[in-house]
């Protein structure tokens, strides 16, 4: 057996220390006398433990089991039910209120990588326009607050529609179940 006890170091010997390794010699001497009763008790209490927990161990594999399927099936459920609303209607993010580094407050949306070198900032909504026959990737029309320039020289800020041609779906379900809050 082994025994730990913490060092410390005092710069005086007190009478609480001299009675601190009197205890400690005390308890190391009664570990070392009923060592072999010891490790006979815990090697029992371990041994009705592991009967116990083997006895009722089929039955909890079952609940695990249907509560395993119970849960792939709500995912399922959402999942389908997530791109159905994407493909009907789509999805707008109403965005997360912050505050700038000079106190004022502002909306800001989300983010989506399209494709390895494309990234929209800024989203409002998205919506799955088709998807192609394997299921792996869509074509998608994404909703941003942009920049238009008049001919007078004015700038405006407007919603605009782009559409993304041959989006991985993992990335749009990704996209769609991160900002999930925000939807």
């Amino acid at each position: 057996m082994y025994m730990n006890v913490g060092s410390f170091r005092t710069e005086t010997m007190e009478e609480w220390v001299v009675e601190r390794f009197q205890k400690l010699t005390y308890y190391a001497q009664a570990i070392v006398d009923f060592k072999d009763d010891i490790l006979a008790r815990f090697n029992q209490i371990e041994d009705e433990k592991s009967e116990r927990y083997s006895a009722i161990n089929p039955q909890m594999r079952e609940l695990r089991k249907q509560g395993r399927e119970l849960n792939e099936t709500i995912s399922a459920e959402k999942d389908r039910r997530k791109l159905e609303m994407l493909s009907n209607e789509g999805v707008e993010f109403k965005g997360r209120k912050r505050e700038g580094w000079n106190g004022e407050t502002y909306i800001e949306y989300p983010d989506f990588q399209a494709k390895f070198d494309e990234r929209w900032h800024g989203v409002r909504g998205i919506k799955i326009l088709r998807t192609s026959a394997s299921g792996k990737s869509a074509d998608v029309r994404i909703t941003i607050k942009g920049t238009k320039y008049n001919v007078g020289g004015e700038i405006t800020k407007e919603l605009m529609s782009k559409d993304v041609m041959r989006v991985r779906m993992e990335n749009v379900l990704k996209f769609v179940n991160h900002n999930e809050t925000v939807a």
